[in-house]
This record gives structure tokens, sequence and C-alpha cells, in this order.
């Protein structure tokens, strides 16, 4: 997304994101003075204090931005929600496939993914007066990376097998993405590359469908969830 694309408000807040990326494991905005957030984003000191009161409200909207504000995931959601619109068509296996191939395809769409990743491993842990702000912006994220794989599962009949809900699917769903995001950034194509003779598909979309076969079920399969991985690892 360009800069003259992007409101001023996501603007510096993406400023504070990405310096997450300049210092990992470490506080990147304490030296830093909301005037100088302004330069970087390049907009004047008086408004970047119309929209954050004081430097502290500014790092909790970062904290929020970085785990929970859509802006941050605008270009990956779109390529993703695509991905989602075009797998209602397909076979269920195939559709699942051709969404989660996206979803890991996004991660190389935003500049912003590793500064997540940053925040949460390192920094979160020396702030844990914020780790209310991330809990909150991690339920939007979860529902956001569920909601591209539920019309698929809808248009089968699926449903999160019991006691599951659709927030626990996808909290296993976004644990599972952010796992494949760290390892790619140290072995790039681990997840992406095609396996098998089936098609693009790769080892996370496979890993997708294999968790969503076992954490949804159909209308008439009455079995929670671990009524029926006993029955699969019994067979």
């Amino acid at each position: 997304m360009g800069a003259k694309s992007m409101d001023t408000r996501t603007r510096l807040l993406r400023v504070g994101a990405l310096a997450f990326l300049e210092a990992p494991g470490l506080d990147p905005l304490r030296g830093m003075t909301l005037s100088d957030i302004a330069e970087r984003a390049g907009v004047s000191r008086s408004t970047a204090y119309r929209h954050f009161d004081s430097k502290e409200a500014y790092l909790a909207d970062v904290s929020r931005f970085l785990v929970g504000d859509a802006a941050l995931f605008d270009t990956e959601s779109a390529h993703v929600t695509r991905a989602s619109n075009q797998a209602r068509e397909l076979p269920l296996l195939d559709g699942l496939l051709h969404v989660a191939t996206a979803d890991i395809e996004a991660l190389s769409l935003t500049d912003v993914w590793a500064a997540m990743e940053a925040f949460v491993v390192g920094f979160l842990r020396m702030r844990t007066d914020l780790h209310d702000v991330a809990v909150d912006g991690y339920v939007e994220v979860d529902r956001l990376t569920y909601s591209w794989y539920a019309p698929v599962l809808h248009a089968a009949g699926r449903l999160p097998r019991r006691p599951l809900t659709t927030e626990d699917v996808g909290v296993l769903m976004q644990a599972l993405v952010e796992g494949a995001g760290i390892r790619e950034t140290v072995q790039a194509m681990v997840f992406q590359r095609p396996i098998g003779t089936s098609g693009p598909a790769g080892l996370y979309a496979y890993g997708v469908a294999a968790l969503l076969a076992a954490v949804t079920r159909t209308e008439d399969d009455d079995r929670n969830l671990h009524q029926y991985l006993e029955d699969v690892f019994s067979s």
C-alpha cells in the first residue's frame, strides 16, 4: 500500500510497527518522540498529537495495530478473501487447500508481518502492561483468520466439533499460520513448496486441511473431539 493511499493514523502507526524490525526484542520507540514519528510518517507534529495524546497512548495503539488492526492485514486479507470466494465453487478439500495456499502466500505481501512477530515474541515479554491490549487484538485476528475458511466449511455443512467453538478454531488456525510465518523467516518456502502431484498446495495447506478435518464435523456426526480422535487412532 502506498503512503498516499493510507489514512494519516495508519501511516503513523506503521512507523511504530516497522520500528520493531530495527531492534527486535527491544523497545525501538524508547528514544523517539512523537515529533520523530511524525517526521518519519511525513506529517506534522501537530497532526500526530491530534491522533495521540501522548507517546504512551501511541505505543498502546501501535500494540493494538500490530495484533488486531485490520489495516495491518489489508493486503493479506484482500488476497485471501479472493481465494475464499473462489473456493466456494470447489470441492471441500480443494477449496480448503486453495484458501490455505493463499493464506501462506499472503505472508510475503505485507511488510509488517515480521514486525508483528518481533513485537509478540520479544517486546511483550518486557511490557506485561500491554498484554490485555494484545489479547484483545488477537481476538480480532483469530476472527479474521477463521472468516476466510468459514464460507468453504459452511458450504459443506461443517461445524466446529464439540466442545470447540468457532473462536477456538480461529485460535488454532492463527497459531498455525504464525508458527509457519516464523519458520519461513529461517527456511524460506518450506511450507509453500508443493507436495505430491495434486497441484500447488504445500505442507502448510495440507496441515490446515488436516486440522480442519479433525476440529470440524458434519451435522450428523455427533462425536466430540476426543471421541473422534479415539476412533481415528484406534482404526
